[in-house]
């Protein structure tokens, strides 16, 4: 693989070293299709840094804003919004609460995995620090837009600080309600622009600026990073599509209602997933007002919904299937090995996985292989645990699973969305 100053010039466009190429960073390539969609990353006419009205912020220095008595440590379920300082640890891809820390919570493993479909419509998780000043003063320290709003009034974008090019996804984030802080291992980020938003998240939580983001191997994703990341215009033939999908798989609870009545009404008619599958939600219609049916809520068909934000992202950037298997591929092997074994039930149920960020759903493999692997359809197994993600727990929960188990084949399922939109918005180029 040759670099030549033309390519240098272009991994300076990603970094914000346009004008200094030479000074630029080598980015981790493997192949010359790779090069070819850093190229086709680096040409996109808009990037989060000159989208109107962004503002990027850390909110809470978590060293300094407990020194200063903004906020203190305190473990506990906060009973509005501004209770709730979140940490990185607590979010997922296009997931606002993933987990919960532990009513002791001293080290990076005491959390817990939160199960969206039983939390009731106003569920906040437990949160780690809580305002430590009189909540008058408190308001009186929150950053304050160009609009003149409080930072903490706008929906915004959280993604966590500290990213791992390893790991099986680098960039996390997800879309936080009004109210919610966060401390400083999470970047913040809001726009005036409803759909630019989302779409914006869109394309954070998606496999090419993803692997984008492990091809710069940085470890850190700050406000310099963030104003370089590619994202997909308002205008697209494609942006609808995003809309919704990651509008089903962020807006959780009754705290995304206002968004989702200002937004849905443009992007309704894009519903339906691009494979037959009884595991997939079949409502064909959205309603305006939020509730919790238009969601998606089980393991499989959110998988599904982000599969496809994949593919639909690649197109608005006008890469091809092959690119984005080549770095699924290539670059995404913690991905693969846990997509290669990550087993559902017949209503949508990751049952086992060996996905090390979701310890405490389904299974332990033991378990799995002996007894219940190649059970035949309709038997059923449970499963009982006591769930301390709620208010008023813990709480004796017993979750069923339903035979027959499989896994899913991306790279097939990326062939099946690809030509799914093929034929629905033509081909790309």
């Amino acid at each position: 693989l040759c670099i030549s100053s033309k390519e240098l010039a272009t991994f300076g466009k990603l970094f914000d070293y346009e004008d200094n190429w030479k000074e630029t960073k080598l980015l981790a390539l493997h192949s010359k299709q790779l090069l070819n969609v850093i190229k086709k990353l680096a040409a996109q006419d808009i990037c989060v840094g000159n989208v109107p009205g962004v503002y990027i912020s850390e909110m809470w220095n978590e060293t300094n804003a407990q020194r200063d008595g903004t906020i203190k440590k305190s473990v506990g379920f906060p009973e509005k919004p501004m209770g709730l300082i979140m940490a990185g640890s607590q979010i997922g891809v296009a997931t606002p609460f993933l987990k919960t820390p532990r009513r002791v919570c001293k080290k990076n493993s005491d959390f817990d995995p939160i199960d969206i479909a039983f939390i009731n419509d106003n569920y906040l998780p437990r949160s780690n620090y809580m305002p430590g000043c009189e909540i008058g003063e408190y308001i009186n320290r929150i950053p304050v837009l160009d609009t003149g709003k409080r930072y903490d009034e706008v929906y915004r974008i959280f993604a966590r600080k500290m990213v791992d090019p390893e790991g099986a996804r680098t960039l996390v984030a997800a879309l936080l309600p009004p109210g919610v802080g966060h401390a400083s291992g999470i970047s913040g980020i809001s726009m005036q622009d409803h759909n630019q938003l989302l779409l914006t998240l869109g394309c954070f939580c998606s496999l090419p600026i993803d692997y984008m983001l492990k091809a710069t191997a940085k470890a850190n994703f700050q406000a310099s990073t963030i104003r370089t990341i590619p994202i997909v215009d308002v205008k697209s033939r494609f942006a609808k599509a995003i809309i919704l999908r990651i509008l089903r798989l962020n807006a959780i609870t009754s705290a995304y209602r206002s968004l989702w009545e200002s937004t849905i009404d443009g992007c309704a008619n894009e519903i339906g997933f691009t494979k037959q599958d009884i595991r997939l939600q079949s409502n064909d219609t959205i309603t305006h007002d939020w509730c919790k049916e238009n969601i998606i809520l089980s393991d499989y068909a959110r998988r599904q919904a982000l599969l496809e934000i994949d593919v639909l992202i690649a197109m608005a950037f006008g890469l091809t299937l092959d690119e984005l298997m080549n770095m699924y591929k290539l670059q995404f092997h913690i991905l693969r090995n846990q997509e290669a074994d990550t087993w559902y039930d017949a209503n949508g149920r990751i049952v086992y996985t060996n996905n090390r960020a979701l310890t405490g759903i389904g299974f332990d493999r033991k378990a799995f292989e002996l007894n219940m692997k190649d059970a035949p359809a309709g038997k059923k197994f449970y499963r009982t645990i006591m769930d301390d993600t709620m208010p008023g727990g813990p709480v004796e929960r017993t979750i069923e699973y339903v035979a027959p188990f499989d896994r899913c084949d991306r790279e097939q399922d990326y062939e099946t969305a690809w030509k799914f939109f093929e034929e629905k918005y033509g081909k790309i180029g």
